[in-house]
């Protein structure tokens, strides 16, 4: 997969009690969190908040995804 640069973003997706529900990483965060909505996932309606951090580049932000998933690991 690759990404443009200066759009490659890391979101996290969390709930009412700050429990972590999920990260992902696109270069169109709005967008991809549609796409949640849409697939109709379970945990979706839980969702209260969602942090984005931008990264300098595409295979950082994939490097950060697969370690978030590993070391804070998403319900």
């Amino acid at each position: 997969m690759t990404f443009r640069a200066e759009r490659a973003q890391v979101y996290r997706m969390y709930d009412k009690n700050g429990l972590l529900l999920y990260v992902g990483c696109s270069t169109q965060v709005p967008w991809r969190i549609s796409q949640h909505k849409a697939k109709s996932k379970k945990w979706f309606h839980e969702i209260t908040n969602i942090t984005v951090g931008k990264m300098r580049r595409g295979d950082l932000a994939l490097k950060e995804e697969r370690r978030a998933i590993v070391k804070e690991k998403p319900k």
